[in-house]
């Protein structure tokens, strides 16, 4: 199960998404949507630890993402991008 609880995020000070909750179990899909600039890309960077959390916890099956390893987090998450990178 994905957890994540209070979660704030952003870049530098600028704050952008602000005490997210959800919770995900196992073999569930899903979709993120919301209109430009609402966070969906906020979200996909802080559950994949490409930014860190300004505060609040992501953990999958207890474990919190920050103390697993970069290659522990690979094996479980994968981001296909709309528009491959340039």
């Amino acid at each position: 199960m994905l957890k994540v609880h209070q979660l704030h995020a952003g870049y530098g000070t600028k704050e952008i998404l602000r005490g997210i909750d959800f919770e995900l179990s196992d073999h569930v899909f899903c979709g993120v949507l919301g209109p430009n600039g609402s966070g969906k890309s906020t979200l996909l960077r802080a559950l994949t630890r490409v930014i860190e959390p300004m505060s609040g916890s992501i953990s999958w099956q207890g474990t919190p993402l920050k103390s697993m390893s970069a290659l522990e987090l690979a094996r479980l998450v994968a981001v296909v991008s709309q528009m491959p990178p340039v």
